[in-house]
């Protein structure tokens, strides 16, 4: 199974009392396969075991909106973790600033805008409607825009899964959500695919109708070994 943490910790460096304590700190350094002052182990349990961790990726706030506006495009192969990374998981919590209820979230991967390179599947519930949609684009489902309820914003997640592989289209599983009033709420479960073989080094969002992201958007980056 992959391993993620919440920060980078590359293997060669030890933890010793310095960082936190004696205990913690010798602890730590096993799973990582060193003793306690920093040193490679041989034989940690007289068996010849040796345990060790595999790379692993981090967390990263990316962007969150202070004033309205679009989010700027964001270059993976520039975060911490790229180099060992084999997915990609995208969280998010937006709402935008068109005058309406709700709009449409639009994905933008490696600069690319043409609909036709992207298709969607998603099902979805809207006030207890069932819903149904289809497309040759990039639209990922629906969020909270600046008319709904006060304080909502719409949150969700992708995974682009071997997202440095040239070779193969990308699917990506969505779920995403928001509240839009005292009574209503909307939910969409789907599937975009990228129908461009290409490694994706690029992401960013559009929309439907808004012109911007309102103020504590923001968008997360978690690198997956």
């Amino acid at each position: 199974m992959p391993r993620t943490t919440p920060v980078v910790l590359p293997p060669s460096t030890p933890i010793t009392a310095n960082v936190w304590n004696d205990q913690v700190g010798d602890n730590l350094n096993h799973l990582l396969g060193l003793t306690a002052n920093g040193t490679a182990l041989t034989d940690l349990t007289g068996g010849g075991e040796i345990i060790s961790l595999p790379p692993i990726g981090g967390v990263t706030t990316i962007q969150t909106r202070a004033t309205t506006g679009l989010f700027t495009t964001i270059d993976l192969t520039t975060l911490a973790g790229w180099a060992d990374a084999y997915d990609v998981e995208i969280s998010f919590t937006l709402r935008s600033n068109a005058a309406a209820v709700v709009d449409t979230l639009v994905l933008v991967l490696n600069g690319d805008l043409f609909s036709p390179s992207y298709y969607h599947q998603r099902a979805g519930s809207n006030d207890g409607a069932t819903i149904s949609a289809e497309a040759t684009d990039a639209s990922m489902g629906v969020i909270t825009a600046n008319t709904a309820i006060a304080n909502s914003f719409a949150q969700g997640n992708f995974t682009i899964y071997n997202f440095k592989n040239a070779a193969i289209m990308k699917n990506m599983p969505i779920t995403m959500g928001g509240f839009q009033s005292a009574t209503v709420s909307r939910i969409d479960l789907g599937l975009i695919t990228y129908r461009v073989a290409s490694a994706i080094t690029t992401v960013n969002f559009a929309l439907g109708a808004g012109t911007g992201f309102l103020t504590h958007s923001s968008i997360k980056v978690r690198f997956i070994v």
